[in-house]
């Protein structure tokens, strides 16, 4: 079974490549960044209800953004098919992948 993650993705990648990323990563549900906002406000509990019944939530705001960015498990920067990992609880941040070989196992694992 998969770990649960809260996942921020730029709002600035297209439609299409934010559906690539849910896919891929196995996500559970996509949401824009002011909806997560409102969940976590109504409930304080809410990021770490996602982690109780392991869940991957993929969050799309844009990158400049950094509200509640410390409640999110990875960060990612997508740009011109190359994703970039600012900021990983599971493993390096720092790293760059290109679109189609990411996948949740690169990014919850501590090897590259």
């Amino acid at each position: 079974m998969l770990p649960s993650a809260i996942i921020f993705v730029n709002s600035e990648s297209s439609e299409a490549v934010r559906q690539y990323m849910f896919n891929q990563l196995y996500a559970s549900e996509i949401m824009d960044g002011y909806e997560f906002d409102q969940r976590v406000i109504v409930d304080p509990n809410y990021v770490n209800d996602v982690h109780l019944s392991s869940k991957r939530i993929l969050v799309v705001r844009p990158f400049n953004d950094h509200a509640n960015r410390e409640l999110c498990d990875i960060a990612i920067f997508i740009n011109r098919g190359m994703a970039v990992i600012e900021r990983n609880k599971f493993g390096p941040p720092n790293q760059t992948y290109r679109i189609e070989t990411l996948s949740i196992y690169k990014l919850l694992s501590n090897s590259k």
